[in-house]
């Protein structure tokens, strides 16, 4: 720090945990020791999500260190993340997954960027793969074609980070961010519309941005992620959130005129081109994947009033309109020598 930054704040590391207990046991003991050699005060906390295997008593007996946070049922990841930020202690949170470990010195950049930036939301790490060979998130952008959210992450085809230095980015993977409290609770948390998970982490960014909040991306800040491995292991059909939460996304938050239109008008073509790419990477028959495109499609309608609800409560609150929030969120607008066309996902 130099003589005119201020002194660092405390941090709370919130971990949110679902019958892990070997996830806790190979990933913890880092997040541990990076909380020792934070300068400032660092709680710990590890949520857990009604897990039967073990977990607390393993928190208790191996982690004195670490508070445990017994919620008895299993909440989902934006109830149990939301209950994990409400009993931190400190004005500054770092979520994790408890599938990822961390550098010992991971903290201290990711709270740098939050003081450096006042109006900044959230600032995510660079996140590799478990095998440190390939990265897994970095920076990431946004683009709309015809009424359809298309991301664009900072990685090559080789899972190689494209960015590489301190950049906006349109959100913050939720297996590590780190963010302002009062922000996260002004924000209303992670919203439970996309319960159990998938696109919370999305949305919770992008309403941020909306209202003049910017999320980072800071590479000097390095964790490794056992990619979904609570989630694989949980028996519960993942790639049908993945795909209701998106229609989810699109009717809450796209508001400039004639992009919702756009999106229901396109509606089938997008039932279609999905079903088709998702058949070329799973190699399952198309018309399986159609037919879980559609069910997905069906099951989002139902809670259209939700999302009408939520979309007038935001009103009030955007500065930002769409097209600002994707121009201002491109990363590729510090890097000058990135590709044309970015690694798109979802």
């Amino acid at each position: 720090m130099t003589e005119d930054a201020p002194d660092p704040p405390g941090v709370s590391v919130v971990i949110l945990n679902w019958n892990g207990v070997g996830l806790l046991e190979a990933c913890l003991p880092s997040v541990v020791e990076a909380a020792r050699r934070y300068p400032q005060d660092c709680q710990v906390l590890v949520v857990d999500n009604g897990s039967t295997d073990g977990s607390v008593e393993l928190i208790r007996e191996s982690f004195p260190t670490v508070e445990a946070l017994p919620l008895g049922d299993n909440l989902g990841f934006s109830k149990g993340c939301n209950q994990g930020v409400a009993a931190a202690t400190h004005p500054l949170v770092v979520l994790l997954n408890n599938d990822v470990a961390v550098e010992h010195d991971f903290i201290a950049p990711l709270v740098r960027i939050l003081q450096e930036h006042p109006d900044a939301f959230a600032v995510t790490p660079r996140m590799d793969h478990w095998d440190r060979q390939r990265t897994f998130c970095t920076a990431i952008g946004g683009e709309l074609h015809q009424g359809r959210f298309v991301q664009l992450w900072a990685i090559d085809g080789d899972h190689q980070d494209l960015c590489g230095v301190v950049a906006p980015t349109l959100f913050t993977c939720g297996a590590a961010m780190a963010f302002r409290t009062e922000a996260f609770q002004e924000l209303g948390g992670f919203d439970d519309l996309y319960h159990p998970y998938y696109w919370e982490d999305t949305d919770l960014a992008y309403r941020a941005w909306k209202r003049g909040q910017p999320s980072w991306y800071q590479p000097e800040s390095r964790v490794y992620h056992m990619v979904s491995a609570t989630m694989k292991r949980s028996g519960i059909p993942w790639t049908f959130y993945l795909r209701r939460n998106r229609y989810l996304f699109h009717w809450r938050n796209l508001t400039d005129n004639g992009l919702l239109a756009a999106h229901i008008a396109t509606l089938p073509w997008e039932v279609l081109r999905s079903s088709w790419v998702t058949s070329g990477y799973s190699g399952t028959p198309w018309v399986r994947e159609l037919l879980l495109e559609l069910i997905a499609l069906v099951s989002a309608l139902p809670l259209g009033g939700r999302v009408l609800a939520r979309r007038r409560a935001d009103r009030c609150h955007q500065r930002w309109s769409d097209a600002e929030v994707l121009s201002n969120a491109d990363w590729r607008s510090v890097v000058p020598d990135a590709p044309p066309v970015a690694f798109p996902y979802r």
